[in-house]
């Protein structure tokens, strides 16, 4: 294994051409890398990729995206790990500050970047969400813990995608729990949170990308609305975990 190898693990199921730009991005990346493209028994066959950093891993039938990620996991070989969406697209750079930040601080298993904004279809910025990144509305603490949930704490979106971590933790901490559809990677990140502390630095790491076919969330209204059954698991699994909910903190603004 080399020491400053980074595994990116991204599950797949009937892509867009969204996968392409997020593959292609990552790519460029100046890093010791791996690419884990797992395909979740898509309807019709990926893309191959001639660049030895892309593996395809393929389920003959949709298994669900834990299991995607689980096939990910199993399968990476790197010192480091990251998880990316099918559809988002990482900000340059994004990987080796991490990965450096990590060797920096080699008592931390992990580390958190930040939102760098919501893009559409056509990578346009939208511009009602942004305002929102930009206003600090949702406080993000130095150091993510257990308890900033149980006390009543939140994080927007999927914190797993803006995370890199060394790989022990993650076989530490095992894999994802198959029978959840939505939300999967928040139920992961409240068992990596039990493990560790994660401390969140305030920079840039990816954009993500709202459209039509958006697993867990839909823009209505310009609001973003979270799928019936994403709420649903993710009330159960708060009710699991002690965490209330909803639980979502704003700073009031003049």
């Amino acid at each position: 294994m080399s020491k400053t190898k980074i595994s990116v693990i991204i599950p797949v199921y009937n892509p867009d051409s969204f996968l392409l730009d997020s593959v292609h991005t990552l790519l460029r990346e100046s890093v010791d890398l791996e690419v884990l493209v797992v395909d979740d028994g898509s309807a019709h066959p990926l893309p191959v990729w001639r660049e030895k950093a892309v593996r395809l891993i393929r389920h003959e039938r949709n298994k669900g995206p834990a299991a995607a990620m689980n096939s990910g996991i199993r399968a990476a070989t790197g010192a480091y790990l990251a998880f990316l969406d099918q559809d988002d697209v990482l900000v340059p750079n994004s990987l080796n500050w991490r990965r450096r930040w990590l060797e920096d601080h080699p008592l931390e298993q992990a580390v958190m970047g930040a939102v760098a904004g919501i893009i559409d279809e056509r990578k346009q910025s939208q511009n009602s969400y942004r305002m929102v990144l930009k206003r600090r509305l949702f406080e993000v603490p130095d150091r993510l813990t257990y308890k900033h949930f149980v006390a009543g704490g939140w994080v927007p979106l999927s914190p797993l995608a803006l995370c890199l971590f060394r790989a022990p933790l993650i076989q530490d901490v095992g894999l994802l729990d198959e029978s959840l559809l939505r939300a999967h990677d928040r139920e992961y990140f409240y068992r990596l949170l039990k493990r560790t502390e994660i401390p969140y630095v305030d920079r840039s790491v990816l954009f993500y990308r709202l459209h039509d076919n958006n697993l867990s969330v839909s823009v209505q209204n310009g609001k973003i609305v979270p799928h019936k059954r994403t709420v649903a698991e993710l009330f159960l699994i708060n009710e699991e975990y002690g965490i209330p909910f909803p639980a979502i903190r704003t700073k009031q603004t003049p």
